[in-house]
């Protein structure tokens, strides 16, 4: 009887695709709402990216994606589409997803992504190991140690962007151990 039944219904996917994964088996009996498989469409991907919660103003719908494979041997072009609205309280991140159209790209491969958030005018990238107190640097000034403040505008796992630092100002390359404003100093080309 179950076998006739079966046979008056057919489960079809609005899209062509491929089916990655199947919990049931024919002639199970299912019930209301359980999961009976994973079917994915082909060459359209979800890459899930947790980012930082200070750049949610400037992450938006539609806003473009370099994406490259681990190797760096191959690119691709992806599209935010969806961006949560709750910040995990544990990593201060949150969620946006970011579709990608490849026939190239394989479930569950590793992209690397890169966002263009906004433009910063006057700012560098240096060594996280180099601020002092968070929020300021070591810069020479006559031949001697001076502590000016900066504002971080964004922070990587080892380096921060800072701005507020003026056009060829020579600041230290590496922490120095005692480091004191009016210390004598003598720059050395690296």
């Amino acid at each position: 009887n179950l076998e006739v039944r079966l046979k008056k219904y057919k489960i079809t996917a609005p899209y062509s695709g491929a089916l990655v994964e199947a919990l049931v088996t024919p002639g199970t009996i299912i019930s209301p709402g359980q999961k009976l498989g994973t079917y994915i469409k082909q060459n359209v991907f979800e890459l899930e990216l947790n980012v930082n919660a200070s750049l949610q103003d400037f992450l938006q719908l539609g806003t473009k994606v370099n994406l490259t494979n681990i190797s760096k041997t191959k690119e691709f072009i992806g599209k935010v589409t969806r961006v949560t609205p709750q910040i995990d309280r544990s990593s201060q991140t949150i969620k946006i997803f970011v579709e990608v159209k490849s026939s190239e790209l394989k479930e569950g491969e590793y992209l690397e992504a890169n966002i263009y958030a906004k433009n910063v005018d006057k700012a560098i990238e240096i060594s996280r190991t180099l601020l002092v107190n968070n929020n300021s640097i070591y810069i020479v000034e006559s031949g001697k140690l001076k502590l000016i403040p900066v504002h971080i505008v964004y922070e990587n796992t080892n380096t921060v962007i800072v701005e507020g630092l003026k056009n060829g100002i020579e600041y230290i390359s590496r922490p120095i151990s005692g480091a004191f404003e009016g210390m004598l100093v003598k720059v050395v080309a690296d």
